[in-house]
């Protein structure tokens, strides 16, 4: 996950702030996923969906730092 949304950030798809205006659909979408992939208790899905979720927020911190990294190459193209 961390990977393809930094792929995408890069190329100008995704943005930090639109995962994280996001995050509550994601979250949602990611339990769904875990609730019909896992076995049909609680807990098996918990321990399914967060990883998953903690993933998500490290793809967020890691398009954060794309975007640092790229406005600092543009201000030293500029520069």
């Amino acid at each position: 996950l961390p990977v393809v949304l930094t792929l995408l950030a890069r190329a100008g798809i995704v943005s930090s702030e639109g995962l994280s205006s996001k995050r509550r659909f994601a979250i949602v979408g990611i339990f769904t996923a875990a609730a019909v992939l896992a076995p049909p208790d609680a807990l098996s899905m918990v321990i399914m969906a967060l990883p998953t979720v903690i993933l998500y927020e490290v793809s967020i911190l890691a398009v954060k730092y794309v975007e640092r990294s790229q406005v600092a190459k543009k201000a030293a193209e500029s520069g």
